[in-house]
């Protein structure tokens, strides 16, 4: 879901987020969603282009769903991820 040629490696591309998550559910025949586990970084740059690639992904279904992170809660240590996966 990164292009490279956008802000920097790190910073995550909102288009090609989409079009991974529409390719991922049309590949894995997925038709509804009620959870999206995101990074969450909790950067002001990079939480907010991920919220909105879900949003736009999800944009023509009728469902709801909750997006979350563990990370934000737990922290992004090796041994949280690990209990939290």
């Amino acid at each position: 879901n990164q292009d490279g040629a956008s802000g920097g490696l790190t910073v995550p591309n909102q288009l090609s987020q989409e079009s991974l998550i529409i390719k991922a559910m049309k590949n894995c025949a997925i038709e509804t969603v009620d959870h999206v586990e995101a990074h969450g970084t909790g950067t002001k740059l990079g939480d907010p282009i991920e919220v909105q690639s879900v949003a736009e992904a999800m944009s023509n279904r009728d469902t709801s769903f909750v997006m979350c992170s563990a990370k934000t809660s737990f922290g992004h240590t090796e041994t949280a991820s690990g209990a939290l996966g």
